[in-house]
């Protein structure tokens, strides 16, 4: 049983009273109140933004950021519940509000409760997190103690988001690893209505929050994403050059590829400068359209995304004029593989050297290296990090110790890595990974072969971009236990992990 959280109540003289209940932070969680000599919690009927703002004024907790509801189970006991709120916007408190009568739970409409999280609480922000734009990536509720929950957010809401970013609307939805027997409507964590204009308008079922840490199968991609890529050439710095805008990849035409441009270009993939842009499809036609609009890059972007774009100077361009780019630097990053798991995405960790695939070892792995692999090798993001069997085949050197990571790095190169045989190699672990999925995989025509060619993976290789995870220590909770890796479990508690409202016992709120 969950006990009551310290709450500071807003109390007059008459008996009315107003607290949160339940949230962890007195700033958050059911609203429980008390009125007419009668308290109980507040029915979810007519609970929006602007109602919330007045409960976190009235508490002095700042603004409301999130309005969720508690939906009550079939197995839970009736609660008593205040009906029929209605403020015009201009009240101090709720007590200036027109207020209806006291009720049950099962004289809600929506039969749930509100709740909220207003900003003096535990409630961070909600982000995309881990993509190649701020336009696209896993949708993230991220609370104020560095708590991360991965969840699914189908495209419906996807689109109120990818708005709000200033993203145009959602291409792609995601879908989480919601546990339980409810059907899929009831498993979304967040519902909107279509109309609203920020996802904080938006409802927040409470009861599977402690059900969504779980790694989606893909990502959310909203219209204004864009990226680019080099594919064709003789290394990874040089090629064909392709636009990705949303979920569809392009080609510009050459009289559109400018220094600057280029420059940006070429730092975005972490290849030096522009040294040449070759003309007449020089890499290759492309076989997707050729955008007409243009960027127009200042050249101190991090980002094709954060460049101007206008109209270009040929409407009529065709595949034969493809833009080309040649970068200054080869790409320095490493290829990497997961081997004997039970996927491409889940196994020990090898490097690639000079040609020869070598070993990866570390007495101090965690989530934060498995964080890296799993994001270049467009795995999604790390489950499981743990120490794997050496391999039993032949004589695999090794390659690389030590590889301590802050774990928002794009490539395993990007770490502190110490390439020097300092302790015994008997004495240290290889490097074990677990990852959520098989990510999207993208080969350009005519690449889909057993070797890395362009950074592009083999159905046995996987190398890339995407994702990022947080510091928390592998147990079994970041799994569901049917799925998880035989090597996540041998030995080991591991820490349970709980947030939310899912084990309330509301019976002891009503009076």
């Amino acid at each position: 049983m969950v006990g009551l959280s310290c709450t500071l109540a807003s109390e007059d003289l008459k008996g009315e009273f107003l607290q949160l209940l339940r949230g962890g932070h007195h700033c958050e969680g059911l609203v429980q109140v008390g009125y007419h000599g009668q308290q109980g919690l507040l029915c979810g009927d007519s609970w929006d933004l602007e109602l919330a703002a007045l409960v976190c004024r009235q508490l002095d907790c700042g603004k409301a950021l999130a309005v969720p509801t508690y939906v009550i189970q079939p197995e839970e006991s009736p609660q008593v519940v205040l009906q029929g709120v209605h403020c015009q916007g201009a009240e101090s408190s709720l007590w200036e509000c027109s207020l209806g009568p006291w009720g049950t739970t099962w004289d809600c409409g929506c039969q749930c409760i509100s709740a909220v999280h207003c900003s003096d609480g535990n409630l961070a922000s909600l982000q995309l997190s881990g993509g190649s734009s701020p336009c696209t990536g896993t949708f993230e509720i991220k609370m104020q103690a560095d708590i991360i929950l991965k969840c699914g957010l189908p495209k419906e809401e996807a689109s109120i988001f990818c708005r709000q970013l200033g993203c145009g609307s959602a291409l792609q939805g995601s879908t989480a690893h919601l546990q339980g027997s409810l059907g899929a409507e009831q498993l979304k964590v967040v519902t909107c209505q279509g109309t609203e204009t920020h996802i904080f308008n938006c409802r927040f079922n409470l009861n599977l929050l402690d059900q969504c840490d779980h790694s989606s199968n893909t990502v959310v991609v909203c219209s204004g994403h864009m990226e680019a890529r080099l594919v064709g050439g003789d290394h990874t710095c040089a090629g064909l050059l392709e636009v990705r805008r949303g979920l569809t990849w392009g080609t510009i035409c050459e009289a559109d590829l400018d220094l600057p441009t280029a420059n940006v270009i070429c730092r975005e993939r972490h290849c030096g400068s522009a040294v040449s842009t070759p003309r007449g499809a020089h890499f290759g036609r492309g076989s997707g359209p050729v955008w007409t609009e243009a960027f127009h890059c200042m050249g101190n972007e991090s980002l094709l995304f954060d460049c101007p774009r206008g109209p270009g100077h040929w409407e009529l361009c065709n595949h034969s004029h493809d833009a080309g780019l040649r970068c200054s630097g080869e790409s320095v990053y490493r290829a990497l593989r997961l081997r004997d798991g039970q996927s491409r995405c889940d196994g020990r960790v090898e490097i690639s050297l000079d040609g020869v695939w070598s070993r990866v070892l570390d007495d101090a792995w965690d989530l934060r290296g498995a964080a890296v692999v799993c994001r270049q090798l467009q795995c999604g993001t790390a489950e499981g990090a743990y120490d794997a069997p050496a391999p039993g085949y032949g004589v695999v050197p090794v390659g690389l110790q030590h590889a301590r990571c802050l774990g928002n790095e794009s490539h395993l190169d990007q770490c502190n890595l110490s390439m020097s045989l300092l302790v015994p190699v008997e004495s240290l672990p290889d490097a074990g990974v677990v990852c959520s999925g098989l990510g999207d995989l993208e080969v350009p025509p005519g690449e889909a072969t057993y070797e890395v060619i362009n950074d592009v993976p083999s159905p046995e290789l996987y190398e890339e971009t995407v994702g990022i995870e947080d510091e928390f220590q592998v147990s079994e909770w970041l799994l569901d236990p049917q799925d998880a890796h035989p090597a996540l479990n041998e030995g080991g508690d591991g820490e349970s992990f709980s947030h939310g409202y899912d084990d309330i016992m509301l019976e002891e709120t009503a009076s």
